[in-house]
């Protein structure tokens, strides 16, 4: 059984990185390889030189995320603040902070990345995540079938039509979250969308008075589900309430997988295609 990954913060995004490749209209992308561990793509990265397994997670407030039991063998030097966060449970985490010099992955490389300790465990293992506050300059493409992520220059987006064809539709990002608005037979409904959850998830109390004729249920089936000018046909979601994010549901990888994921965070934009 595939269990839901969501790192939900408080705070705003931790900012402060300088990009050694950071040029806005890069129309060539950055390929970085990802393998799926944990139903979560996850990539063989390097922090000062010393290897690592780092989930990519769209959820993850942080630029960068690290587990304590790895940071141990980094000697990081911990810059005496700490971020208090509460996960989806509602559950209060407080982690120390620091700066990781040079973070590379794949084609891709950071210099002084703001990062903070990850004191919850992750399902598949990695020794912590790549977030969104690193990722949210770039035209982003999730390419599941190949195993790649691909990352445009922020002003490149044609590439978002190129990579993902027209099935454009829009997005807000509120507080950090990427979420979108997908109408269903049973309403309106906003969803995130996180590389970083396992599985997808709908919160039983967003169908207000319905909500009761689902008591002990553990799924809903949606018989439409269109994302953009595509209806995805019948969908089942399981059930389960949560405090964090602010949303609807969650779409991870169970929805996600064997597609292309594309996304415009500074142009409030995102496509998919199978």
């Amino acid at each position: 059984m595939k269990v839901w990954v969501l790192a939900l913060g408080l705070a705003c995004l931790i900012a402060g990185v300088n990009q050694a490749k950071a040029d806005s209209d890069m129309t060539v992308p950055m390929v970085v390889p990802f393998t799926m561990q944990g139903h979560v793509p996850t990539v063989s990265a390097q922090l000062n030189g010393q290897p690592i397994r780092l989930a990519i997670d769209l959820g993850g407030y942080s630029s960068l995320a690290v587990r304590t039991a790895a940071l141990g063998k980094m000697a990081v030097a911990f810059d005496g603040h700490v971020d208090r966060w509460k996960d989806a449970e509602g559950t209060e985490h407080a982690s120390r902070t620091f700066s990781i010099d040079e973070l590379r992955a794949g084609d891709f490389m950071a210099t002084h990345v703001d990062s903070s300790e990850l004191v919850t465990p992750i399902v598949g293992g990695q020794d912590g995540y790549i977030g969104f506050g690193l990722l949210q300059r770039y035209v982003m493409v999730f390419d599941y079938m190949k195993g790649e992520l691909r990352l445009y220059g922020h002003t490149a987006t044609d590439m978002l039509k190129i990579e993902c064809g027209a099935n454009i539709f829009p997005i807000d990002v509120i507080n950090g979250v990427v979420q979108a608005k997908i109408p269903t037979d049973r309403g309106v409904f906003i969803f995130q969308l996180d590389t970083g959850a396992s599985e997808n998830v709908f919160r039983p109390s967003a169908l207000g008075d319905a909500a009761s004729s689902f008591k002990g249920i553990t799924s809903i089936p949606f018989s439409r589900f269109t994302i953009g000018s595509r209806d995805f046909g019948r969908t089942r979601i399981p059930l389960r309430e949560f405090n964090a994010p602010d949303v609807d549901g969650v779409l991870g990888s169970d929805f996600l997988d064997r597609k292309l994921l594309c996304l415009d965070p500074q142009g409030h934009r995102a496509a998919i295609k199978e």
